[in-house]
């Protein structure tokens, strides 16, 4: 699947899909995407109207390892 939940409407594209860093540099890109976070993460641009953006760790949250 290219996108997070096509069949609701989030066209968001997926991690590790075809979409990602899959488009071709354009001098005047826009420096965001429609929700606002920058429009080039990774090595390119991805193809459709949203960048692919890692989940982010909760901040407050201690880990420990054993």
């Amino acid at each position: 699947a290219a996108f997070v939940d096509y069949a609701n409407g989030d066209y968001r594209p997926v991690a590790g899909g075809a979409l990602v860093d899959a488009g071709a540099a354009i001098a005047d890109a826009p420096a965001g995407d429609l929700d606002g976070y920058p429009r080039v993460v990774g090595t390119a641009i991805d193809i459709g109207c949203f960048e692919w953006q890692a989940p982010s760790q909760p901040k407050g949250v201690l880990i420990i390892y054993r």
